[in-house]
């Protein structure tokens, strides 16, 4: 994602906070205003074949996408075939997987990526460039992702020299199908180049400003269209397939209809969806999805639930919501405060986690609060309800206008707000709310998602949502045109003043991205390097760290750590409850870009001759400055911004002493080590332990959960916004010992800890962090496995396969080679877990993870 608010001050070019500003707030100087959806269900596509041919050796392909549905076996995104000569040129997915085909002369030749594309939250960018008359073969066929050359393919072929092939040739070229043979793409596209008779890298396409890869307008000075070539923006919905590259190059559409325009959703605005990654929670399956994943259909005799990509802690939103097909009738529309699903136990039992509008044959409607466990106590008679003095039905669209930041919500049967009895609802002044909920109902902090269900009883419940994409619910009637108050959004009825539409342009901003002060990469960083034995400077961490975590790849050696309150001869073993130790030859300095080794001839954890290492690098506030909010006087150094604090302290073994931690926050994640003594590293994370449980970060063992008083290490009691409470017990607080904490609140858009409940299964549960993964540390609370450590750095694409473990010896493995299967994918809102390894997803158990940003949801590419 791209689409940035203009905030003020301090923006300047790319590479400076903020990056470059256009007009409109886009970062960077181009935004993208609409998109084209392709339903693989209606068989959608373009096609058009040239009069003459062009260059067939050397061109390049540009395109952003948005994928829907995953796992089809094929997926076509562009496709140019001469059956009778047995040629077959494509780019598709192939069960996730990108393929390439280049063919000519009865040969092809076939490139598959490792990498799988499986995000559907956001939005993907390719590049294929093709020059078959390279002298050396992996020039020929050139494939970027986001602006990255991708080099790992499960398979590769390329072309031979000078091969001819039949793109650009008097051949039928399509765009979402395969040609004679379907195979139909699903999801959106949007800005497609053509260049005929030039090979180009991604940067014609996109540049990257502050670690966002965002599009940029081709220059035709970097290579003319030329015969074949052509541009597809999709501007104008009654010629879906003009080409505005001045070539007159059009294409014609194939069951697109002006409603598969999607205005507004694009890579410079990113819309939520219905989200086909989640697991079903207890009910019987997920929504069928159609439309770009905007339509849902239950299926009959099916219970299906499903919520949005897209999770908000506060602000106003409306929605849109349109029955297709009321079914029995039975269904629910809605908001739910988390991201997996599970809500209803039995036939009118929820968790108290959903709020919802709904109706079911022969009741009155059904208004459900926040906080309700049980929706009989929660209907009203739709006679005064509005207006129309009947039960909504087939037709109908129910609007929603939801205030977090006063818990409030509104309901609405085309275009008219209900009255539950204290007059019609009026969500622009605040007055007649349909329903409201307290902070002890749901956290504020709690990101909500649109949420629906229904009951395919004797006959399917179909419903289709609008976030903002389109008003006409895929062509079910016809456009209401109504933006929100700031530009956005296709809405059938009026927003209400001061709700907005859900995207990305209308996210908050957050605190640490790229239109901040501070970006994810100067708070926390990975860093690869290779021991030499001898002192060597490992650069490129882009800040001077604080807290610097080694481990080496390739040998067997316990990782360690080291910190700038403790100082650089100060060692620790994650692995071990050992005592602090001095080594003089380990990290020597901790420098402006990075840290200086020495030699490391006695320890071998930082710098063992010819091994990969991997650091990882947090920001703390530099020198430690001294924190009296507690009993016990602390030194604190404190990033005030990533709110992340290291500090040391000298215990008392008083029962409840107190330590200051300086965040002015409670910690979510905290980490305490006895410096003095061999002793365990307990940790606590917040939610969702309680005051007494704790897990130890040098062992497998699940938790353990505490009594206040004698022998406690924090006397029951969770960290408050200023201090850690301690108990007598030597791992915290035995009296003259010296101890050092780690301690990390979350930061919307760039941290993130919590836990996820297992199902056992490699459709394993989704996680929202709102924001794409950097780094991901995950341990099951309830059972006896290890500390697992997953990076972007060392997992540069999906799945995630390079494992460590915080808590052995151990070298890095490849999770899946060693029989584990696939660990998870990164995905740009969050993660998603692949395996059923009990390490990671055993059914029923609860894991913790820890979480540091590559980028927030708000800015982030699919990965």
């Amino acid at each position: 994602m791209s689409i940035l608010q203009a905030n003020g001050a301090g923006l300047g070019g790319a590479g400076d906070p903020g990056g470059a500003l256009a007009g409109g707030g886009i970062l960077g100087s181009h935004a993208i205003d609409q998109s084209l959806r392709f339903n693989d269900g209606d068989s959608a596509y373009l096609n058009r074949t040239p009069s003459s041919d062009g260059d067939r050796q050397i061109f390049t392909y540009s395109v952003w996408f948005k994928v829907a549905n995953t796992g089809l076996t094929y997926s076509t995104l562009f496709s140019v075939n001469d059956r009778s000569a047995g040629n077959y040129n494509f780019i598709r997915l192939d069960s996730d997987a990108l393929r390439i085909q280049i063919s000519g002369g009865g040969s092809n030749y076939a490139i598959q990526t490792n990498q799988v594309f499986r995000d559907v939250s956001s939005w993907y960018h390719l590049v294929l460039s093709v020059d078959t008359t390279q002298a050396t073969s992996t020039d020929r066929v050139k494939i970027y992702i986001n602006g990255e050359q991708v080099t790992s393919f499960s398979s590769a072929s390329y072309p031979s020299l000078n091969l001819v092939t039949d793109v650009n040739s008097n051949t039928e070229h399509r765009i979402g199908s395969f040609v004679d043979f379907g195979r139909y793409f699903d999801g959106y596209m949007a800005e497609i180049n053509m260049i005929d008779g030039t090979a180009l890298d991604a940067t014609s396409f996109g540049e990257t400003i502050n670690g966002i890869w965002v599009p940029k307008a081709y220059d035709t000075a970097d290579g003319a269209y030329d015969t074949n070539g052509f541009y597809l923006s999709f501007a104008d919905s009654a010629a879906i397939g003009d080409d505005l590259s001045g070539n007159t190059n059009d294409f014609t559409a194939n069951n697109l209809a002006a409603s598969d325009v999607m205005s507004g959703e694009s890579p410079t605005n990113n819309f939520p969806t219905m989200n086909s990654l989640q697991e079903k929670g207890n009910a019987q399956s997920l929504y069928n999805l159609s439309e770009g994943n905007l339509k849902m259909d239950t299926g009959a005799s099916n219970y299906a639930q499903m919520s949005g990509t897209m999770g908000v802690q506060s602000g106003k939103w409306y929605t849109e919501t349109y029955i297709n097909s009321e079914g029995y009738p039975s269904w629910y529309i809605g908001w739910i405060a988390r991201d997996s699903l599970t809500t209803m136990t039995g036939g009118n039992d929820f968790e108290g986690v959903t709020t919802g509008f709904g109706y079911f044959t022969g009741s009155n409607v059904l208004i459900l609060d926040f906080g309700e466990t049980n929706n009989s106590s929660s209907s009203v008679a739709y006679s005064g309800l509005w207006s129309g003095a009947r039960a909504p039905t087939t037709g109908d669209i129910i609007g929603c206008a939801v205030d977090f930041d006063n818990r409030k919500v509104w309901w609405s049967i085309n275009g008219e707000w209900v009255d539950v009895g204290s007059g019609a609802g009026d969500p622009a002044n605040g007055t007649n709310p349909s329903s409201t909920y307290t902070s002890s109902d749901i956290a504020d902090d709690d990101y909500k998602f649109a949420w629906q269900a229904g009951w395919g009883q004797n006959a399917n419940t179909t419903k289709t949502i609008n976030f903002g994409q389109d008003s006409t619910f895929a062509g079910a009637t016809t456009a209401g045109g109504n933006a929100d108050e700031n530009g956005y959004g296709d809405f059938k009825y009026a927003v209400p003043s001061g709700f907005l539409a859900m995207c990305s342009a209308n996210l908050p901003e957050p605190a640490i991205g790229p239109n901040s002060d501070t970006t994810s990469d100067q708070n926390f960083n990975t860093v690869l390097y290779t021991g030499t034995g001898a002192t060597q400077s490992i650069t490129g961490v882009g800040f001077q760290p604080d807290w610097v975590f080694v481990k080496r790849r390739a040998g067997v050696q316990e990782p360690s750590v080291t910190d700038s309150v403790r100082g650089v001869n100060a060692q620790l073993r994650p692995a071990s409850t050992a005592a602090e130790s001095a080594q003089t030859d380990a990290l020597t300095s901790f420098d402006a870009d990075g840290f200086t080794l020495g030699a490391d001839a006695t320890n071998r954890s930082y710098n063992y001759y010819t091994d990969a290492h991997v650091a990882w690098n947090w920001k703390a506030g530099g020198t430690a400055v001294s924190n009296t909010d507690g009993s016990i006087t602390s030194s604190v150094s404190v990033n005030d911004t990533a709110l992340f604090s290291i500090g040391t302290y000298t215990g008392n073994g008083t029962v409840g002493a107190t330590v200051g931690h300086g965040l002015g926050v409670a910690p979510n994640f905290l980490i305490i080590k006895n410096r003095s003594t061999a002793q365990s590293w307990p940790v606590k994370v917040v939610p969702p332990f309680a005051g007494g449980t704790r897990m130890q970060l040098e062992s497998t063992a699940a938790t353990t959960t505490e009594s206040a008083g004698a022998g406690s290490l924090y006397n029951a009691t969770n960290p408050s916004s200023s201090v850690i409470t301690l108990g007598d017990q030597a791992m915290t607080n035995t009296s003259s010992n010296n101890y050092v904490f780690y301690a990390f609140a979350n930061v919307d858009g760039y941290c993130k800890s919590g836990s996820y409940v297992g199902n056992g299964s490699t459709d394993g549960p989704i996680v929202v962090t709102n924001f794409r993964p950097a780094f991901l540390l995950v341990k099951g609370a309830g059972n006896a496995y290890s500390w697992y450590i997953h990076d972007s750095t060392r997992d540069t694409f999906n799945h995630t396969d390079a494992e460590l473990a915080a808590n052995t010896t151990g070298a890095e493995y490849s999770a899946e080679g060693a029989g584990g299967g696939e660990r998870s994918d990164f995905l740009s809102n969050g993660f998603k877990v692949r395996t059923s390894n009990v390490g990671w997803n055993q059914s029923g158990i609860t894991y913790i993870y820890l979480a540091f940003a590559e980028a927030p949801f708000k800015y982030a590419n699919a990965r």
